[in-house]
């Protein structure tokens, strides 16, 4: 970010005037989400996938899918702090884990990724392969939140003498862990 630090000009004044001839297949992400709130991004098309997976999940009952779907369908953005759905002891077992991993997704977009890190790390011995899988996932992107938060300086830039060494420890095995899975 160059307007942020001593240079003679902006980026910006050059990358408004250059023009890439070369034609590009690629389609811009357009996306309403500020870089400082990079782990929103994922909000929609996570409750598109995480919907799917539960309509075609044969372990549900009807009444636990739909309970689910609205769930997952008031978790819209994350301006607004989200409470903890309720586990219901008396649902089945994979209604139990996907609502476990809604309080995961909760904590994630709530910014508690202390939380959210707990959560997915109890998921990842999931008997439903999608929340195993998408636990492993999350952790990298919680963990790394996490590691990240603990280095944000007095004004909200990067303070690499404040990163916490056991989070970046941690987000480096749960990527590891990921990679070598998946």
């Amino acid at each position: 970010e160059t307007e942020y630090s001593t240079v003679p000009f902006e980026a910006k004044m050059i990358t408004q005037h250059v023009k890439n001839g070369a034609l590009n297949a690629r389609q811009n992400n357009i996306n309403e989400i500020s870089d400082y709130n990079e782990h929103c991004n994922s909000i929609k098309q996570g409750a598109q996938d995480f919907i799917q997976q539960v309509k075609a999940n044969k372990l549900l009952s009807n009444i636990e899918k739909n309970n689910l779907i609205k769930a997952r369908q008031n978790i819209k953005d994350c301006d607004k702090k989200n409470s903890f759905i309720t586990v219901d002891a008396n649902s089945s077992l994979a209604a139990q884990q996907f609502s476990s991993y809604l309080n995961g997704i909760i904590s994630f977009y709530n910014a508690n990724f202390s939380t959210a890190t707990k959560i997915f790390t109890a998921l990842k011995n999931s008997n439903q392969p999608w929340i195993q899988e998408t636990s492993y996932y999350m952790l990298v992107r919680s963990s790394l939140n996490e590691a990240y938060q603990s280095g944000v300086g007095e004004y909200g830039d990067l303070d690499l003498q404040k990163l916490n060494s056991n989070l970046l420890t941690g987000f480096f095995n749960n990527t590891t862990q990921y990679l070598k899975k998946y």
